[in-house]
């Protein structure tokens, strides 16, 4: 799925100007794919917003996007053992 290439990237919304860095990516029983923006930690509006993807424009990446699990059935070997 390509929007989970957005992880790690700067991004812009179009409409309302907000920006940072896609921290998450929800896909919706509806079908809408959204994205969780977090700004930058200098910004004065710390918390960060849900947005369609759709409606973003997409900058450079400045993380790295993390290595999903490779058995989708399971958790990631990086899971905490309960």
């Amino acid at each position: 799925m390509k929007e989970f290439k957005l992880l790690g990237c700067k991004v812009t919304e179009k409409t309302t100007g907000f920006s940072g860095v896609v921290t998450s990516i929800a896909l919706d029983l509806v079908g809408c794919i959204q994205a969780y923006i977090t700004p930058p930690s200098k910004s004065k509006n710390q918390e960060g917003h849900w947005y369609d993807t759709a409606r973003l424009i997409v900058g450079r990446r400045v993380m790295s996007a993390p290595k999903m699990a490779t058995d989708p059935t399971g958790p990631s070997v990086k899971s905490p053992m309960l």
